[in-house]
């Protein structure tokens, strides 16, 4: 895959109802949407800036969809920036909980067939 084929992929997706535009082919074992030419989320965040994200930085999510590829809800950020939103969203800290913690906080949660279902309204 091309990088104009991947921005005419992205290009197509229409937003869920969370205005997330998921990622509609291959899901890492971790959640992220992932082509031969790297991560996807990674890949529109640099569309968007019109650069290549900074060294030790990362690409962020402020809806906490990891398939999601919708440039306004990425941002660039260090490993801090994403531990303190993490933080200010789920002040408990129980990201990573059981059922009672994704029921909470609205975390995202796979289904039957691996994908994730949940996510974070903006």
């Amino acid at each position: 895959m091309t990088l104009d084929e991947f921005y005419k992929i992205c290009d197509a997706i229409v937003p869920d109802e969370y205005g997330c535009h998921r990622w509609p082919r291959a899901i890492d074992d971790k959640g992220y949407g992932r082509t031969k030419i790297g991560k996807v989320h990674r890949l529109a965040l640099e569309r968007k800036l019109g650069r290549p994200i900074r060294r030790g930085f990362h690409a962020l999510h402020h809806c906490d969809y990891k398939p999601c590829v919708n440039p306004d809800h990425l941002y660039e950020g260090t490993d801090k920036d994403n531990v303190r939103d993490r933080s200010e969203r789920y002040p408990e800290g129980a990201v990573k909980g059981g059922k009672a913690c994704r029921e909470k906080y609205g975390l995202p949660e796979r289904n039957s067939k691996g994908q994730w279902t949940k996510r974070i309204n903006l």
